[in-house]
């Protein structure tokens, strides 16, 4: 079985957590390396997860292989347009929420 989106978002989650004990959860950007489209999240090979820093900061972390990442590092800009959340409080994985989407209609 591969790992799914929200588990590798929660790898990179901890290694933030690691360094930064503080960080509250902003956001998560997946990507195509080829910049292409896919049908699924499992093709998404390229992640950041973006953290607020309790300073106005923000901190960020990118996937450098499919389930590792490289080390967070601080960003002394504020990011904009996010809301702070704990991921972990996130119960639906982004596989089941496309098939609720599909089996709405969308």
């Amino acid at each position: 079985m591969i790992l799914s989106f929200n588990g590798r978002v929660n790898i990179a989650v901890s290694k933030v957590l690691e360094k930064f004990q503080n960080e509250k959860f902003l956001e998560v950007q997946g990507t195509v390396s080829s910049g292409g489209q896919v049908s699924s999240p499992d093709g998404i090979d390229r992640i950041k997860v973006v953290f607020w820093n309790p300073e106005n900061d923000t901190v960020v972390i990118d996937s450098t292989g499919f389930a590792e990442f490289g080390e967070p590092r601080l960003v002394r800009e504020e990011w904009m347009e996010s809301s702070m959340f704990d991921f972990a409080d996130v119960k639906m994985d982004v596989n089941e929420a496309l098939k609720l989407k599909a089996s709405a209609g969308y």
